[in-house]
């Protein structure tokens, strides 16, 4: 569907009858433009938000007059969330909503309660939330939608002649939508039995299944007003980002009296790898200094269809979340190295306070955010507490503790998916696939229980008789091998940069990795991939992207002239992002090529 055009749909709603419910089967048509200007909310659901269309008081009808909504309710009678017909996921309209309201699962597990209603849950959503066609309907539209709520049902009076023998499943469902809901920052719980109860009798009707017209306006006006408080606590707090385009951001800028941000002059550092995204390519890289007139804390940049660089996107973090004050107080703003864990959920570095200009700060932290709506418009929410934080990082003289710096992922062939980061020592820890969180929480311990894994030191230096530095881990599976890039030397210098590319291998996501001589990188082992005779001065954060057959790695590079006092007197920006192609020796080593074309990529997706 094409939402960047004005549409007006019209919907046939069919209300049919089902077990315990009465009526004729009638037609309602229904018009709604995509492009209002209103704030819009989308209903989805079973008969229980369906209910009362007749006289528009369906409860997601009362939302909307009661907080300011205007309303698409695409809920149906006999709807279930697992089987194909009248199927609740065949409800979503792909298009950016400010809220969708969810239920369902009672239609899927009516008549099979006392038996089988277990596996008949577990299709709707597993006991550990991970799996179920709830589960993906819900993590699909959390990515269209600022906020979504996945309501619960009520108790229904004892008399009814309807759900007979479900309550335990029923009570289990809500348990296991209570916990989908926590996983995710813009997914909400509501339990419509606060709303209604069998004590009063006037909020169900004949059947004692469904909402009177007063039960639907006491379930609206509650959620309504769960919704209104959810909103206002967010713009009281960190948990919206700013969504300034980032070329406003550069228009906005000065120099000097001058603009200095043309485009032969965009600067790309830290890059991510690339991500596709709603038909485009993405990557984000780390913020600039927060002056003049700048104050992103990080950015997005895509290469969008049928073009072949990178245009600049999004503006992240202008407002600084405010757990970052407290976890790192010497941080100025500026955010660096961002990783994903998927297109839509960024991990990134608020920065070791001592690399900030407070040689007294230690700390470091990484943070996640999280994307809703459609590329390159996104809403990114902020998690609100850090992922980890490092206390001491380099500043540990006794034990080889990294500081918490720029964090990469890879998800294994057994679904678990790792978090690598760390700085003159590289370290890995598990994470949840879904969430991002990490898996334990538990604090850095130097490896003693198995929760953080040490991988890679840098380089010896013989005359210093101590490991140098090593930063911008990155893991990738080819064939049986794991390998581990890093950087070695040091970064953001100009032209006098001195990063370098290595890389090792292991069998086992855990290592130990090894070099092409059989050399530790614990024990200073590296393999080069990329230095300046590459014709890249100063190679940096790698990462591969693949699309096909055709393996692609990128990293950034400081042109040649760039004056390393004024980088941007000569014209020539400080930093730029390269894309190559990959291949891989008979040995199994990776080599890099000459400069990939994206247009292989779009006549591919084309």
């Amino acid at each position: 569907m094409d939402t960047q055009r004005a549409l007006l749909i019209t919907l046939v709603l069919l209300l049919s009858s089902i077990a315990g419910c009465f009526g004729s089967e009638q037609e309602l048509e229904e018009e709604f433009d995509l492009n209002t200007e209103e704030r819009t909310l989308l209903g989805m659901g079973d008969s229980v938000m369906e209910w009362n269309r007749e006289d528009a008081s369906t409860i997601p009808e009362v939302v909307g007059e009661e907080a300011g909504f205007a309303v698409l309710n695409n809920a149906e009678s006999g709807a279930k969330v697992i089987e194909e017909s009248y199927a609740i996921p065949s409800q979503f309209v792909e298009q950016n909503w400010d809220w969708v309201i969810i239920n369902g699962g009672a239609n899927d597990v009516d008549g099979y309660c006392d038996e089988d209603e277990g596996a008949v849950l577990d299709a709707i959503i597993s006991d550990d939330v991970s799996q179920g066609d709830m589960v993906d309907l819900v993590n699909k539209v959390s990515t269209f939608a600022k906020h979504v709520m996945l309501a619960s049902y009520y108790d229904i009076p004892s008399d009814s002649e309807s759900m007979v023998g479900c309550e335990a499943v029923m009570e289990e469902m809500e348990l296991r939508y209570e916990a989908l809901a926590n996983t995710l920052p813009n997914v909400h719980f509501f339990d419509m039995g606060d709303a209604i109860t069998p004590s009063n009798r006037e909020y169900y009707d004949e059947d004692l299944l469904h909402p009177s017209p007063d039960g639907c306006v006491a379930i609206g006006m509650m959620m309504a007003e769960r919704i209104l408080e959810i909103e206002s606590t967010a713009r009281q707090s960190d948990s919206f980002v700013t969504l300034d385009p980032l070329e406003t951001v550069f228009n906005g800028m000065n120099y000097d009296g001058n603009y200095y941000y043309a485009e032969a002059e965009w600067v790309v550092h830290d890059p991510s790898e690339i991500v596709e995204i709603d038909g485009m390519l993405m990557i984000a890289n780390t913020g600039k200094g927060q002056e003049d007139g700048y104050n992103c804390g990080l950015e997005t940049w895509y290469i969008f269809p049928n073009e072949t660089s990178f245009s600049p996107g999004q503006c992240l973090l202008s407002e600084k979340p405010a757990w970052v004050s407290q976890s790192v107080s010497s941080n100025d703003g500026a955010y660096w190295a961002p990783g994903f864990l998927d297109a839509r959920t960024m991990y990134y570095t608020v920065p070791v306070g001592n690399a900030m200009g407070n040689p007294d700060s230690t700390e470091s932290c990484i943070g996640m955010i999280k994307a809703t709506g459609t590329a390159p418009n996104l809403v990114w929410t902020d998690h609100g507490s850090p992922i980890l934080c490092q206390p001491l990082g380099e500043a540990n003289t006794d034990e080889p503790e990294p500081p918490a710096l720029d964090p990469a992922t890879i998800t294994d062939d057994d679904g678990r998916t790792y978090l690598i980061y760390g700085g003159a020592h590289i370290w890995m820890t598990e994470v949840n696939s879904t969430t991002g969180e990490h898996l334990t929480g538990e604090d850095w311990d130097n490896g003693a229980s198995g929760t953080f894994v040490h991988l890679a030191n840098g380089p010896l230096d013989p005359e210093a008789e101590e490991d140098t530095w090593t930063e911008a881990a990155y893991i990738h599976k080819q064939g049986d091998f794991y390998y581990l890039f890093v950087n070695w030397f040091r970064c953001c210098g100009g032209p006098e940069s001195t990063y370098e590319i290595y890389v090792g291998r292991s069998t086992t996501i855990d290592g130990p990795y090894v070099d092409a001589n059989g050399v530790s990188m614990l024990e200073g082992g590296g393999t080069l991939v990329m230095d300046r005779t590459s014709g890249y001065i100063g190679p940096g954060h790698p990462s591969i992207f693949i699309h096909g057959d055709t393996q692609v790695f990128t990293h950034h590079f400081y042109p040649d002239g760039g004056d390393e006092e004024e980088p941007w007197s000569d014209g020539i920006a400080w930093a730029f992002i390269q894309a190559n192609t990959l291949t891989w020796s008979e040995e199994g080593w990776p080599v890099v090529g000459g400069t990939w074309d994206p247009m292989s990529y779009w006549n591919t997706a084309n």
